[in-house]
């Protein structure tokens, strides 16, 4: 599968004494390629995994500043990989998922889960 997102931010000034530009504006295109895969362990758990891949297919940045000068800045580049393996309990219409997410290959393979990057992910979902 694959995540896309088209994203605009247009920031405003705020009230920190070090912003010193009059527009700031950035836009891009993100794609996130991904593999997944669940498998039923019993009839109300489940196991599941993936990893995915995130890249900057086209982005854009534009900075007026308060004394007349301008800066813009275009991007195209491969980000992170992450890994992320968890479990589901589901029991009639209420669902609680929790997983472990973490960058691999940012610095090298032996990088992979040795707790640095490493995110938890709780959900709990009620369907009806």
């Amino acid at each position: 599968g694959s995540n896309n997102m088209f994203a605009v931010q247009i920031f405003d000034k705020g009230d920190a004494a070090s912003d010193t530009y009059k527009e700031h504006m950035e836009f891009g295109l993100q794609i996130t390629p991904n593999i997944w895969a669940d498998v039923a362990i019993t009839d109300n758990w489940f196991a599941f995994g993936g990893l995915s891949h995130n890249i900057l297919v086209f982005g854009y940045e534009t900075v007026k500043y308060d004394d007349d000068s301008e800066e813009s800045l275009m991007q195209i580049h491969s980000s992170q990989t992450k890994a992320q393996l968890g479990l589901r309990f589901q029991w009639k219409m209420l669902a609680v998922e929790a997983s472990l997410e973490d960058v691999v290959y940012e610095k090298s393979f032996a990088a992979a889960f040795n707790g640095e990057n490493l995110f938890l992910n709780m959900g709990f979902f009620l369907n009806f």
